[in-house]
């Protein structure tokens, strides 16, 4: 649970199996704590008087339920065939469906279609997905919680879909709606590896999805909650693996081509807030691609690297509450000199770090002094780009917003990674030798997160700031802050010194609460300060 637990977010009565089984119930939403530990689905009464949990929308028949595969095995009889499974491969259906992805030219001028299969809903799913105002309920802490990093889902169209009670789900919302519950619950205390059942039984039901060959926006966003789930606990290679699949999916939609195409070809129906809808979902993709390989930037990425005149996301409240109109929205060159959206400025901080991960991808020579050179040439602008995107961004915003904002952590990143490589191509050996080979905007960055991360420690110890509110952006910035700080160190630190990374610690070791990867971080630093006080001795 977070620090802060207000009783609005509590509900009104225990869950129904802590009810079931008589145990004592913290009432916490969208899951209680005992249901997170033992891998339970939890739904609380939405009236006064209820006894049994609600099945979508209120109605028994709103979802074709099939037995999960564990419940299966217990049953003599098989489950019943969905009509996917009793199609032939030679159907109608399968047919238009790959002449949809082999000859996407002809499927438009010949107006084709894909049917939709009334594919059936495993009950595990159907029980963690819960009624519509559990639902809602969950949506509106995803919204509240997710808003500032990776809003790829319009709110408004959102909830007129899943409040409208005349239109049951589609199978791809349904696990939009499971993506958002995973993302939103935090882990129980005794899942070390963050793989929980709610997890695993997301993980089916998107690969399950996938099978049906339903091409859709909803499960590309779906599968980025995922690979932010899997990226915050520090799930690997599954994250990696996911990003990837979120590449592929995210071509095969076309999403890929709305950054350079303003409103779309024109041919696939879609309004201008599905276009809008897509080409995030793809900078979502873009995000977290270059994220997963700060720390190995000879990696190959699994996306195109964004360009200068590609266009940025539109401003995020008129997105929300689909008032956007195509005229809002502007590239990557014009967005420098424009006021834009958070989500906008977090992708241009892409777009640099992109550069960043592809001029050290390029100095990989075989001879160190010309990999030194080459970095200090082709690195010199982009710094001073990045440190004034972070000047914009600090006149803006105050120390402590500044810890929840994500272009400017995005930005130190690309700033203090550019100063790790350099210093490991000189093979420094002294505190003194990390000095002398500081880039000017290496000491005014650290100076910042100092004052950031020292605010943060004493309003989490007073308890003003709910675990929620920590995104993946910041522990990325405060493991690389502290790197950064025990490398000057060299192993024998100064007082001032111990003081930072000490701080830098605690918020990590706090912040693990939340996301898993935060304690991952800790403990490659604690091996990185080994290393180097053994070089002492």
């Amino acid at each position: 649970m977070s620090l802060v637990q207000t009783a609005s977010s509590l509900a009104k009565s225990t869950c129904f199996p802590c009810r079931r089984s008589k145990r004592r119930c913290d009432r916490s939403q969208p899951t209680c704590q005992l249901c997170i530990r033992k891998g339970t689905s939890c739904s609380y009464p939405t009236h006064r008087g209820q006894r049994q949990p609600s099945s979508l929308y209120g109605h028994e028949t709103s979802w074709n339920i099939v037995p999960t595969p564990d419940d299966s095995e217990t049953n003599s009889s098989p489950p019943p065939q969905t009509e996917q499974a009793s199609s032939g491969s030679n159907s109608p259906s399968s047919i238009v469906a790959a002449i949809r992805f082999m000859a996407p030219d002809v499927f438009r001028e010949a107006q084709l279609e894909t049917s939709r299969l009334n594919t059936a809903i495993p009950s595990d799913v159907a029980a963690y997905v819960g009624d519509s105002r559990q639902i809602r309920d969950m949506a509106i802490t995803f919204f509240s919680s997710s808003a500032s990093w990776m809003p790829i889902i319009c709110r408004k169209q959102f909830f007129g879909t899943v409040l409208n009670p005349l239109s049951p789900p589609r199978l791809e919302l349904v696990l939009l709606f499971l993506c958002m519950k995973l993302f939103c619950t935090p882990l129980p205390s005794d899942v070390g590896d963050g793989q929980t059942t709610l997890y695993a039984t997301t993980k089916r039901f998107c690969s399950e999805v996938e099978a049906t060959g339903v091409m859709s926006i909803r499960v590309l966003q779906a599968a980025l909650l995922i690979a932010s789930y899997e990226t915050g606990h520090a799930i690997y290679p599954a994250a990696y693996f996911t990003v990837g699949a979120c590449a592929r999916y995210g071509t095969a939609i076309g999403s890929d081509k709305l950054m350079t195409d303003h409103i779309g070809d024109g041919k696939l129906g879609q309004s201008w807030i599905e276009i809008e809808e897509m080409r995030r979902a793809w900078w979502g993709v873009l995000i977290l691609d270059r994220l997963l390989n700060l720390g190995c930037p000879s990696r190959c990425l699994a996306t195109r690297d964004p360009e200068f005149d590609n266009y940025l996301p539109v401003d995020d409240q008129p997105f929300f509450s689909a008032m956007t109109k195509p005229e809002d929205a502007v590239s990557i060159s014009a967005g420098f000199s424009l006021k834009i959206g958070i989500f906008a400025r977090i992708a241009q901080a892409t777009y640099l770090i992109s550069q960043v991960l592809q001029t050290l991808g390029s100095t990989q020579f075989q001879y160190k002094a010309e990999s030194i050179a080459r970095l200090e040439k082709n690195t010199t602008q982009l710094r001073r780009t990045l440190g004034a995107l972070v000047q914009a961004t600090e006149e803006e915003v105050s120390i402590r917003e500044l810890a929840f904002c994500c272009q400017a952590a995005i930005c130190y990143c690309g700033i203090l990674l550019l100063q790790d490589h350099y210093w490991q191509l000189l093979d420094i050996r002294s505190t003194q030798d990390a000095y002398d080979n500081m880039f000017p905007e290496t000491r005014p960055a650290l100076d910042v997160l100092w004052l950031m991360a020292s605010g943060l420690r004493n309003e989490i110890a007073q308890g003003v700031i709910p675990d929620n509110k920590f995104t993946i952006f910041l522990m990325q910035i405060v493991y690389q802050a502290a790197s950064i700080t025990i490398t000057i160190g060299q192993g024998n630190p100064d007082e001032a010194s111990k003081e930072k990374i000490d701080t830098f610690k605690w918020l990590l070791q706090h912040m693990r609460a939340r996301w898993r990867v935060a304690g991952v971080y800790l403990t490659i630093l604690n091996v990185h300060e080994a290393v180097l006080t053994s070089k002492t001795l």
